[in-house]
C-alpha cells in the first residue's frame, strides 16, 4: 500500500466518521427560535377568521335609545297652546335573550383562542418538519461525500494492473462510484431544497447558521389527546350552538317597550305633565321564527357530529402514530444498542486488515461502504422516527 493512499485513507477515516451525527454538535440557534420567528412573520398561518376579543356585554343586540320631541297642535289643551313633549323610548328583547347572547359571545371568544392554539401547532409542526429534514439531508450529504472521497482517492492514487478479472472489478467499482456521486448530488440538492422550505415556513431569513447540524431524536412532548385545543374548540362550539338554539327559542317571547316623556305649554307658570308608557310586542305569526329555531337545532346537531368525528379521528391518528413510533424505535434500538457500540471496533478491524495486506483496496472500500450504508440506514430510520414524533408533538388534522 502506498504511503499516499494510506495517508488519504486515514484522513478520510477521521473526517468521514466524525461527521456531526450526535447531539454533541452545537448550533447558534434552535428550532424553538425558528418557531417563534415563524409565528411573528407568517400571517398565512394566523387564524383567518379570528374575531377580535370580545369583552363581557359587547355585541349584544340592544336597539338604540330613541330621544324625541313632539308638538301636536291637533290636540290642544284648554289653554289653547300646543303641548311640547320631550321623551325617551327604549325597545328591548326579553331580558334572558341578552344573557344568553352574552354567553354565546364568550363561547365564541374562547373558540377563537383555541383556534389560535391550533394554528400555532400547525406553524410549529411545519417548521420542525423542515428543520429536521434539513438535518437529515445534511447527514446524507456528509455520508455520501465520504464515500465519494474514498472512491476518488482510490482511482487517483492506485496503479491499475492488467487482467480481465481486475477490469471486471474495476468496472463494477466505477459504476458504484458514479451511483455514489449521484446520491451525493441528490443529497446536496435535497439539503438546499429543505433550507428553502424552512425559510418559506419561517417567512424570514434565518438569523443564525444552519450548517453542521446534528441529527438527533425529537424529544416527546407527552401530548394527551383529551387536552388537545381542537377538542376544546369543539367543546366551546357545542356550547355556543346550544346557546344559539336557546336564543332563537326565546325570540318567540314578547319584546318590551318602555317610554317616559314630559310636556308643558308655553304659558306663564304652565304645569309640567309627566307620562309613562309600557308595552309588550307579541308575535302574531310564529312561522318564520320557528324556522329559525329549526335551523339553529340543525346547526347544533351538525356541530355535535363534527365534534364526535374530530375526537374519533384525532384519537385514531394518535394511535396510528404510536404504532409507527414503535416500528422505528425497534430499528433504532438495534442500531443504538447493538450496531453503534461495535462500529468503531469494526472500522478499526477493517483498517488493520487493510494495513496488514489481508484485504486489498477494493475490499477495503467495499467494507467501508457497507459500514457507511449501515449508518445511512440508521439516518433513514431516525428521520422516520423524528417525523412521527413531530406529528405526535404537534398533532392536528
Amino acid at each position: 500500500m502506498s504511503n499516499r493512499f494510506l495517508h488519504l485513507f486515514t484522513l478520510n477515516l477521521l473526517l468521514g466518521w466524525v461527521a456531526p451525527t450526535t447531539a454533541e454538535c452545537q448550533t447558534s440557534g434552535s428550532v424553538e427560535q425558528l418557531i417563534e420567528l415563524a409565528w411573528e412573520h407568517n400571517n398565512l398561518f394566523h387564524p383567518r377568521f379570528l374575531l377580535p376579543e370580545k369583552k363581557d356585554g359587547k355585541d349584544v343586540e340592544i336597539e338604540k335609545t330613541l330621544f324625541y320631541f313632539n308638538k301636536d297642535e291637533n290636540n290642544l289643551p284648554p289653554t289653547g297652546a300646543a303641548l311640547n313633549v320631550w321623551g325617551i323610548q327604549q325597545k328591548m328583547r326579553f331580558p334572558t335573550i341578552y344573557v344568553h347572547q352574552n354567553e354565546v359571545t364568550k363561547a365564541e371568544s374562547r373558540m377563537d383562542a383555541e383556534e389560535k392554539k391550533i394554528q400555532r401547532l400547525m406553524v410549529a409542526r411545519e417548521v420542525c418538519r423542515q428543520y429536521y429534514n434539513l438535518m437529515y439531508y445534511q447527514q446524507l450529504q456528509f455520508a455520501y461525500a465520504y464515500l465519494d472521497s474514498i472512491y476518488e482517492d482510490y482511482f487517483r492514487t492506485t496503479e491499475q494492473p492488467a487482467g480481465t478479472a481486475y477490469n471486471f472489478r474495476k468496472s463494477a467499482l466505477e459504476s458504484r462510484w458514479q451511483e455514489v456521486r449521484l446520491q451525493h448530488r441528490q443529497a446536496q440538492l435535497s439539503a438546499i431544497a429543505a433550507l428553502g422550505s424552512l425559510k418559506m415556513a419561517v417567512q424570514a431569513e434565518i438569523p443564525f447558521s444552519l450548517d453542521q447540524l446534528a441529527l438527533r431524536k425529537v424529544p416527546s412532548a407527552d401530548i394527551q389527546v383529551e387536552d388537545h385545543p381542537g377538542i376544546a374548540y369543539f367543546r366551546q362550539a357545542q356550547q355556543a350552538g346550544a346557546l344559539k338554539t336557546k336564543v332563537q327559542k326565546e325570540m318567540l317571547l314578547p319584546d318590551i317597550q318602555l317610554e317616559y316623556f314630559r310636556g308643558r305649554n308655553r304659558v306663564p307658570n304652565g304645569p309640567i305633565y309627566n307620562g309613562v308608557q309600557v308595552g309588550i310586542a307579541v308575535p302574531l305569526f310564529y312561522g318564520p321564527q320557528k324556522e329559525n329555531v329549526e335551523a339553529a337545532r340543525s346547526y347544533e346537531e351538525k356541530v355535535h357530529q363534527q365534534a364526535e368525528n374530530y375526537v374519533f379521528s384525532l384519537t385514531a391518528r394518535m394511535e396510528q402514530l404510536k404504532t409507527q413510533r414503535i416500528y422505528y424505535l425497534e430499528s433504532l434500538n438495534y442500531y443504538e444498542v447493538e450496531w453503534n457500540p461495535t462500529k468503531e471496533n469494526t472500522i478499526r478491524a477493517i483498517s488493520e486488515s487493510f494495513s496488514k495486506g489481508d484485504i486489498d483496496r477494493i475490499q477495503y472500500i467495499e467494507a467501508m461502504e457497507r459500514m457507511k450504508v449501515m449508518e445511512i440506514n440508521y439516518f433513514n430510520n431516525l428521520q422516520g422516527y423524528n417525523q412521527v414524533m413531530i406529528e405526535m408533538n404537534y398533532l392536528s388534522l
